[in-house]
């Protein structure tokens, strides 16, 4: 066996000058110091228990090849802002994968940290790069094994495998790790994951990013099946990560919250038994915004805007609160919140804004459970200018509970244009109620704020000049000007307009993007997008920002509905168009009188214009059979 041995030497081939070669076991109190560093690992190295190795500031690690460092007794790598430790490739131009890793054994003095997550004692890094490791089918660069540590101002890149991997040992509870102010990018698969199969694991990751890694920014795996967990995920930006911006798939306590979450694969997929709690977070432009199953699941107060398969997934088991969320412009096959392949939860959807979503079929729908009649209520929700055939589609069969839909306001409150967009016993026998009554009307539904339309601005020689309509909302207090610097989900600049419908921004750039919001009454700076006091963005010169806030189309006074074969149409138009439940038009006339025998039995839409082709009406119809 290799003992410890330090020599200064030169080494041009790897374009070092002099360094300090090390390998074997340290197994006394050892300072790696500025003045000897480089150290050159020439061979596996070991921290043994009862042994503290304390890295110095400013200090190079540089690994020669696939070897390993591992820590059995205590590491105290603690650099600064400006003097950082460097755990790296000696080889001049790395690649991902040219070393092992740095691992932290079950045996090893694990960190401790006070009820706000403050360092108090056990091994840490701080202030430090890690760069080039998992190599040799390594599972990361650095490896947790049934131990815990603190990470602060880390930075883990280029892992040829995961950046930080959480493991299992011989099992256990195991105390908590901190992860704060770190950044995790350009690793080959997961940015941070934890393998928490079985076993009681506490991590917390604040204020860190995690980002263009090759699976999620951050992953607890298939830890769903024993154990019992404490997670908090917390005031990270994850974005550009091939999988899902966060997997929560444990069991226990999980709480995922303002967190900026954006063009990944899924958002949030959490999965798991416990109390699982997402709340005020920004999900944006991901795949799909967030993906529930089982666990007693909050939802609150996030924000999911322009996620291209949805907003909100529920699926399987489990029980669910989705309160106080705004959709916004979110695409999909039920682009707002979709619980149709849930099984038997307590589904409760409440004070949510669903505005601009654009759905195949529905905005939200519920499920037909595979037990018993467990709750699925809809009220209290702000349903503003989707499009889909259905604001809403009922599967539970007829002889459940009715659904109870009440106290929504649904952008009109002509009850026949609500029917319409309303998918239930009406429109199929075998499937129960919607009651939807009694109707909010907007001025009575003051949470989340309507985002801004009628949009305009005038280029002009010295400045721009900026309209748009006033929201309908009677507790507006003013409104912000946004440019500069578009992430999505923030711009550099803002400006308080105040209760203006215009404004002239002096020598402003045409180039920037510029967007609008609008806040109320109760606004007062913090977490005002989450407390529904502010209104998303509307970026001006975007599609919709031509659209107005007029009354929906009028439903067409046709007869007899349901049908067997012909209607008879008795609004004015110039043609009429019916279309598939899924969009496909059928057919096109002038006719008032229409035979739909060709037809089978189902739901279609009538769609009636005048002679420029403009939308005058649109009404369902039922086709009987023969």
């Amino acid at each position: 066996m290799k003992k410890l041995i330090s020599v200064l030497f030169g080494l041009s081939s790897l374009g070092l000058t002099a360094q300090t070669e090390v390998s074997g076991i340290i197994s006394s109190n050892t300072d790696w110091t500025l003045e000897e560093s480089p150290y050159l690992i020439t061979n596996n190295i070991r921290v043994n228990n009862g042994a503290t190795l304390t890295i110095a500031p400013g200090v190079e690690v540089m690994f020669t090849g696939l070897f390993s460092f591992q820590v059995f007794g205590e590491l105290q790598a603690v650099g600064t802002d400006n003097n950082k430790i460097r755990f790296s490739s000696a080889n001049t131009t790395p690649e991902k994968g040219a070393w092992k890793f740095i691992e932290f054994s079950e045996n090893s003095s694990g960190a401790l940290f006070d009820s706000d997550h403050n360092y108090l004692s056990g091994s840490r890094i701080e202030n430090a790069l890690i760069e080039y490791g998992g190599g040799d089918n390594q599972s990361a660069s650095l490896k947790i094994v049934n131990t815990s540590i603190y990470l602060h101002k880390v930075v883990v890149r280029e892992s040829g495998k995961s950046g930080v991997s959480f493991q299992k040992g011989t099992g256990g509870t195991i105390s908590k790790s901190v992860i704060s102010q770190s950044e995790f990018y350009e690793n080959f698969y997961n940015g941070i994951e934890c393998s928490c199969y079985q076993y009681n694991k506490s991590l917390i990751v604040l204020n860190s990013f995690s980002y263009n890694n090759g699976g999620s920014g951050i992953s607890t795996l298939g830890g769903d099946s024993g154990g019992s967990h404490y997670f908090e995920f917390i005031g990270n930006e994850i974005y550009s990560n091939n999988d899902s911006g966060i997997d929560a798939l444990a069991n226990g306590t999980q709480f995922v919250s303002e967190n900026i979450i954006y063009d990944n694969d899924f958002g949030i997929w959490s999965r798991g038994n416990g109390q699982f709690t997402i709340t005020k977070n920004i999900l944006h432009n991901n795949s799909k915004g967030l993906s529930a199953l089982y666990a007693n699941h909050i939802i609150q107060n996030n924000v999911f805007t322009e996620n291209s398969n949805g907003g909100i997934e529920i699926k399987q088991g489990g029980s669910y609160l989705v309160e106080g969320n705004v959709l916004l412009g979110n695409d999909g096959f039920v682009a707002g919140i979709n619980t149709q392949n849930a099984w038997s939860p307590q589904v409760v959807i409440k004070n949510n804004l669903l505005a601009f979503n654009n759905s195949e079929l529905a905005t939200v729908d519920s499920f037909n459970p595979e037990n018993g009649n467990p709750t699925f209520g809809l009220y209290n929700n702000k349903f503003f200018r989707n499009t889909a055939p259905y604001e809403f589609k009922n599967r539970r069969l007829s002889y459940l509970a009715d659904i109870d839909a009440s106290s929504n306001f649904w952008d009109t409150d002509n009850e026949q244009i609500i029917a319409d967009r309303i998918f239930d016993w009406f429109d199929d026998s075998s499937i129960g109620l919607v009651n939807y009554t009694p109707i909010k009307s907007l001025a009575q539904e003051a949470l989340a704020v309507l985002p801004n339309t009628q949009l305009d601005l005038s280029i002009q020689s010295n400045g721009i000049y900026f309209s748009w309509d006033p929201n309908m909302e009677q507790n507006i207090a003013g409104y912000r000007l946004h440019f500069g610097s578009p992430t999505g989900h923030s711009y550099e600049n803002n400006i308080d307009l105040g209760l203006v419908t215009s404004y002239f921004l002096e020598n402003a750039d045409p180039n920037v993007e510029y967007a609008l919001t609008s806040y109320t009454t109760e606004a007062d700076g913090v977490d005002d997008f989450f407390d529904g006091n502010e209104s998303w963005y509307t970026v001006f010169g975007e599609e919709d920002d031509v659209l107005s806030q007029t009354p929906l189309l009028p439903s067409i006074d046709f007869y007899p509905n349901p049908t067997k074969s012909v209607v008879y149409v008795n609004s004015d138009f110039a043609s009429l168009k019916v279309y598939s439940i899924n969009g496909q038009l059928l057919l096109h006339t002038a006719s008032k009188t229409i035979d739909l025998s060709f037809l089978s039995k189902g739901v279609y839409f009538l769609k009636i214009y005048d002679k420029d082709n403009t939308l005058l009406g649109s009404s369902k119809l039922l086709k009987d059979s023969f």
